[in-house]
């Protein structure tokens, strides 16, 4: 059955944090984010297609490869498409740490599934790993990335401006983070059309098919070796 007009502008329209809000459903995209998610989460809807193998009991309305591109935010879309419920955070008692602002911070432990986490946010604050940095690129988030002073070498300053320099992400020293992150965050979490863009310049740094690239480059090294 062909994917409805009113379904793909439903989508579409979750890609504003308004309309997250108002319909609470965040979408979650790629074989390894949206199979991440499905081992802990129920999700509302499943958009797929036949290359993509479901696990037990998840219902999936089945798309053609042009359908999911229309449905998706990615410039390369990977097989599958899911809505999922946006987490309701545990109530956290903040009494040991007040503060006017508190009514709006959220604690929490040890977070084990980033990837709702992530597609839950309008705005990521973040260190500058290569792993963090990866997931950032593969799911669009628009980021602050604050970089660690106490790495070998500043690779993380590295890694950071690698972004910044390609107008991906935001960038602010450790040691001016006290007086300058807030309010970059908060003007940046205000300002929808800096937001979009972050989205798509970071999305264009994404390698979703790195695992493939980097098994051919160590498969082209044992040829050449052997041939020596």
């Amino acid at each position: 059955m062909a994917i409805s007009k009113n379904h793909i502008k439903f989508i579409r329209q979750l890609e504003q944090k308004k309309f997250r809000r108002r319909e609470g459903l965040f979408v979650a995209e790629g074989t390894k984010v949206v199979g991440d998610l499905l081992a802990h989460y129920q999700p509302h809807a499943v958009f797929a297609t036949d290359d993509w193998q479901a696990p037990e009991g998840i219902s999936v309305q089945r798309v053609t490869d042009d359908e999911l591109r229309r449905l998706s935010f990615l410039q390369h879309p990977q097989q599958v498409l899911a809505l999922f419920p946006i987490p309701l955070p545990p109530d956290i008692s903040l009494t040991s740490h007040p503060s006017p602002i508190t009514s709006n911070l959220v604690v929490t432990d040890f977070i084990a599934d980033m990837a709702a986490a992530y597609r839950a946010a309008d705005l990521v604050i973040s260190r500058a790993g290569a792993g963090s940095i990866s997931e950032f690129c593969l799911l669009g988030m628009p980021v602050i990335l604050v970089p660690s002073p106490n790495v070998a070498e500043d690779h993380q300053t590295k890694n950071a401006m690698a972004l910044v320099d390609r107008q991906a992400a935001l960038y602010i020293k450790d040691s001016e983070a006290v007086e300058r992150l807030i309010p970059l965050a908060l003007q940046t979490v205000a300002d929808p059309e800096h937001l979009s863009s972050l989205h798509e310049n970071i999305l264009k740094l994404a390698l979703p098919d790195s695992a493939r690239i980097i098994a051919g480059q160590v498969i082209k090294l044992k040829e050449e070796y052997e041939r020596k």
